[in-house]
């Protein structure tokens, strides 16, 4: 079964010459030899106390290449290592049954018990389009258009970056089109924000960089803080959001500190003890809350966290702190947005990319509430779906990815089948979509006028929503809408 070349290196290395192969030599063992047929070596197993066929098939592996290296077999040595490790693995599927049981019921006392609005909602059919590539993370009006940080996915780009870098991107309004921003030869205009009014670029060269800022026609550099340089922490911008007690300034996050760009310099406000999780979105500060999301691998994964600027610690995991989670679910380690509302209620969308999606809303007084759980404002005992919220009829689905905050404590939502409004005790649906990208989760929400609203995110699919005098939206995509570079450097 095994080549010469294949046994040399067996005696050589053990069971770690095995290496990749030792999968489909364990699935041909288990196939040939009658491991799943209670053949004559399946039942002596049995009698050994080993009644899976991943283990059989481990044990003869293990033991082959202990006989070639000339070593002990140890029979009973692995077999009792195995009754232990099926002993504490049953422990521990029992504790998960429990935990599983305690968390339906809490997730059941959360519920809010929103209603649905029956008014129809208007139906809006998205054009096709022939790339939908852009995948944007954060989104601020800014100059008579929109500035946009995003990923751009190419199977060329996946090559080289399997998660695509990131770069700054000019919308104009008035050409609908959408313009990579430029910043001088050799300078990458990474991640960028609007603080008051003015759009802060971060623009690096190789190793270095500065942040260029733009206010009309007037530019300024500026330097970036001394945070400590390491190759895996790059340097990442972040807005203090107002407050009664605080304005809009602008923040620098790199490895374990955080600083606030103040009176023309910078003041290191946190230093934590190991790295910040690496984000795109822009990390914000409300009040003394300062709120991160790690980007994650691909487009999962995208844990949010928080750290307190008057206390000593680590950041803090949504998944961990709201207290339900586990490996049977509900799976909420991954967040696609948030929405801070001016009473300082936290409204958070989660999810997972092969399931239905939920919405939570956190207050200092009631801590963890469900708006929305699996696309339902009601409860129901099942943690995971069959179907993902792509796959659910688009005139009965309430999945919500994307936020923005309103002025009454609630947010607007959108979600891959329409746009909904979600307050404390009623959900409306304002818009059903049809004919959207196949694998759409929009996670950005923005609206630039009564009448125009910009929405898009994770896998592509950029658009423009337009409310007619008569009432009715079209939407119309961007995505292969890329005009020329908007060069931003100083004028000499």
């Amino acid at each position: 079964m095994l080549s010469p070349s294949l046994r040399r290196e067996v005696r050589a290395k053990g069971l770690a010459a095995f290496d990749e192969r030792e999968f489909e030599l364990g699935m041909w063992i288990r196939n040939n030899w009658g491991l799943w047929k209670q053949s004559v070596l399946a039942q002596w197993f049995f009698r050994k106390g080993i009644y899976h066929p991943d283990y059989m098939s481990g044990i003869v592996l293990l033991s082959y290449s202990r006989r070639l290296q000339g070593l002990p077999i140890e029979l009973e040595k692995q077999v009792k290592y195995i009754q232990a490790a099926v002993k504490k693995q049953r422990e521990a599927n029992a504790a998960e049954e429990r935990r599983s049981a305690w968390a339906r019921q809490r997730i059941r006392q959360m519920m809010m018990g929103l209603a649905v609005s029956p008014e129809a909602p208007r139906v809006v059919r998205f054009p096709e389009l022939k790339e939908d590539s852009f995948r944007v993370r954060y989104a601020a009006p800014f100059a008579d258009g929109v500035l946009m940080t995003a990923k751009r996915f190419s199977p060329e780009t996946f090559r080289k970056d399997p998660d695509y870098s990131i770069r700054s991107f000019l919308l104009d309004l008035r050409t609908r089109t959408l313009h990579p921003i430029t910043a001088g030869e050799g300078v990458t205009v990474e991640d960028s924000v609007v603080v008051n009014g003015q759009a802060f670029l971060n623009c690096v060269k190789g190793a270095q960089g500065s942040i260029l800022q733009v206010s009309g026609s007037r530019r300024s550099r500026i330097p970036w803080p001394s945070l400590g340089a390491t190759a895996k922490s790059p340097l990442r911008l972040g807005i203090q959001r107002v407050t009664k007690t605080q304005p809009e300034r602008l923040l620098a996050i790199r490895g374990k500190k955080v600083a606030r760009w103040e009176g023309g310099r910078w003041k290191v406000i946190w230093t934590g003890r190991k790295d910040f999780p690496l984000g795109v979105l822009p990390a914000e500060l409300h009040g003394t809350r300062l709120i991160l999301r790690d980007e994650g691998q691909g487009e999962g994964d995208k844990r949010l966290y928080w750290i307190d600027l008057h206390r000593q610690g680590d950041p803090v995991s949504f998944d961990r702190d709201v207290g339900v989670v586990g490996p049977n679910g509900p799976r909420w380690e991954n967040v696609w947005d948030y929405a801070v509302a001016p009473d300082g209620a936290f409204w958070i969308a989660t999810g997972s990319l092969i399931n239905r999606q939920s919405l939570l809303r956190w207050t200092r007084q009631r801590r963890y509430r469900v708006a929305l759980y699996n696309d339902s404002v009601d409860w129901s005992p099942d943690f995971l779906t069959y179907l993902d919220s792509r796959e659910d009829p688009s005139e009965l689905a309430l999945a919500v990815s994307g936020l923005q905050s309103r002025s009454d404590g609630g947010v607007d939502a959108v979600g891959p089948h329409g746009l909904f409004t979600v307050g404390q005790r009623q959900v409306r649906r304002q818009l059903r979509f049809t004919n959207t990208p196949k694998d759409w989760i929009p996670s950005k929400l923005l609206t630039l006028s009564p009448s125009l609203t910009l929405v898009g995110g994770h896998f592509g699919g950029l658009f423009l929503l337009e409310k007619s005098p008569q009432g009715d939206t079209s939407a119309f995509g961007l995505d292969d809408r890329m005009g020329s570079a908007r060069d931003f450097s100083p004028k000499p």
